[in-house]
């Protein structure tokens, strides 16, 4: 069991229990999962608000976990397995840690979304489509861009296939909101021309960075200096 504490700017806790991927030898197969780009996102994004469609997000729960394993492995219990210690186990589903496991689940879930009918486009292959019809007819495509385990849908009515989705996986993370994605903020917003249109920010991200920054200041009685003046701590032209 692998204990961690997730870079989200909340300091989420998190546990897996994992195999030893970096004691085995590279399996013959593909061993990698794409994710979708961020142009791919900002562009489907620009889509939905062109064609008014509606935009909803979620997370798949101990993705991996569904997924068969590549592999032929086997691992001896320890104690934490009760009466079973000291037994030979065949490891049979991805565990996380596995060179293998990411590209098994992203076939397993591919496998899910042409069940679905949906089929990825040339441009990026993690950005899935499947034809439509909108309440007045005119056809339309709904959108699923996948990142590893966090889906973001796009269709005049995205209840109708996240909930065929939350019949085969296990969906958190808020499903049906659009408040977040991938750990930024994400929101339909107004521009100054009147233009309606959806956002990308980390403002969550930074507020929690700084009050974590400011509080670990506090235990040793120091503050964040402040640059009202025009002052920086680095030149506008630095670049890291």
């Amino acid at each position: 069991m692998i204990f961690d504490i997730k870079m989200d700017g909340a300091f989420s806790r998190k546990a897996r229990l994992v195999a030893n991927g970096h004691k085995t030898k590279p399996p013959a197969s593909i061993t990698y999962s794409s994710v979708a780009s961020r142009d791919s996102v900002r562009i489907a994004l620009t889509i939905a608000s062109l064609n008014s469609l509606h935009v909803s997000v979620c997370d798949i729960g101990n993705a991996y976990l569904n997924a068969t394993c590549r592999e032929k492995l086997w691992t001896i219990a320890g104690p934490e397995f009760g009466s079973d210690k000291g037994s030979v186990m065949i490891i049979a589903r991805a565990l996380y840690g596995l060179k293998s496991s990411e590209a098994a689940w992203r076939s397993t879930l591919a496998q899910s979304m042409e069940m679905m009918r949906y089929r990825p486009t040339q441009a990026d292959p993690d950005v899935w489509v499947k034809r439509a019809s909108k309440e007045d007819g005119s056809p339309y495509y709904k959108m699923m861009l996948i990142y590893v385990d966090d889906v973001l849908h796009i269709a005049e009515d995205p209840e109708e296939d996240m909930a065929k989705l939350g019949q085969v996986y296990r969906l958190t993370d808020g499903v049906g909101t659009t408040d977040r994605y991938l750990g930024g903020n994400i929101e339909r917003m107004q521009t100054s021309d009147g233009t309606v249109a959806w956002s990308l920010s980390c403002y969550d991200y930074l507020i929690n960075a700084i009050q974590q920054v400011k509080n670990e200041l506090n235990q040793k009685d120091l503050t964040l200096k402040r640059f009202d003046t025009g002052l920086r701590p680095y030149p506008a032209c630095y670049r890291p």
